[in-house]
């Protein structure tokens, strides 16, 4: 199997394009489809800092990596990261987490469930269903996080969705009815926005880049995972996904064209009430 574009050996195929890469190939388009979304979303501008969400699996790993190299001749742009201990026995050690921090000099700030809120996901899980616990997680992870990034002057959290995390949710949330955080726009004021740098990418092509720039990433898996609504949307979209590969891409646009025509609706409304 050879790459589409030099002739030498292809570590990947992209089924959705139709390409053979191989890996010098794969980690450029890769690094060129980031540097698309950062420069649409104007991501990165001169005077701020930048925080991973580093969760130690692949995609955080990969995201910390990137930015690294990306800003590493900037003396206008600072990069930490925060870590999150969720307090699920024998899961996440954030002091293995912090290793590729480390390595490459990057601040880190921490935080836990326990210290913020008098509680750990272990006892969520064992107080109510453990379907619950997973959604819970998430709330108190976010929450948490854009708390730690206020207090340290963040001006920008990165966490390392991918195409399937975006779509996903999107898909989640019309399946539950929940048209307000379709139409939320993370970017408001009074709390520091977040972005999705590997949100146009999938997971497969993000966890083969971190074997290739960064391996070691932590391949523990959460005891609760695959107990929720969340993860039956992730497994119904993944068995799609295998017949139909542009699925996630479809799915993001249309969450894309939800949230910014509501928005625009949301002006015109304004705008009527204020000239009548």
């Amino acid at each position: 199997m050879q790459c589409d574009k030099c002739g030498n050996e292809a570590v990947i195929f992209q089924q959705y394009s139709g390409r053979h890469l191989c890996r010098e190939h794969l980690v450029a388009d890769i690094g060129a489809r980031i540097k698309r979304d950062i420069r649409a979303g104007h991501w990165m501008r001169p005077g701020d800092h930048l925080a991973v969400a580093l969760s130690g699996n692949k995609s955080s790993r990969a995201l910390l990596f990137f930015f690294h190299a990306l800003i590493a001749q900037r003396r206008d742009i600072r990069l930490s990261a925060i870590i999150i201990d969720e307090g699920i026995a024998g899961y996440r050690n954030p002091q293995q987490i912090r290793e590729l921090a480390d390595t490459l000099g990057i601040p880190c700030h921490y935080g836990s469930f326990e210290d913020a809120f008098q509680l750990t996901i272990d006892t969520v899980a064992r107080g109510n269903d453990a379907g619950s616990s997973c959604s819970r997680c998430h709330q108190l992870r976010t929450a948490l996080i854009s708390t730690i990034a206020s207090r340290e002057g963040i001006t920008r959290i990165l966490s390392g969705r991918t195409i399937e995390d975006r779509s996903g949710e999107i898909l989640e949330n019309l399946l539950l009815g929940r048209v307000e955080t379709l139409i939320h726009d993370t970017t408001g004021t009074g709390s520091v926005p977040w972005a999705d740098p590997l949100g146009s990418i999938p997971r497969y092509e993000v966890d083969l880049y971190a074997d290739l720039r960064c391996p070691g990433a932590d391949r523990a898996c959460c005891p609760y995972r695959g107990t929720g609504f969340s993860d039956e949307v992730g497994e119904l979209l993944e068995s799609y996904t295998r017949r139909h590969p542009a699925t996630p891409y479809s799915i993001a646009v249309i969450g894309k064209a939800l949230h910014g025509d509501c928005r625009f609706k949301g002006r015109m409304q304004e705008e009527h009430e204020h000239t009548t």
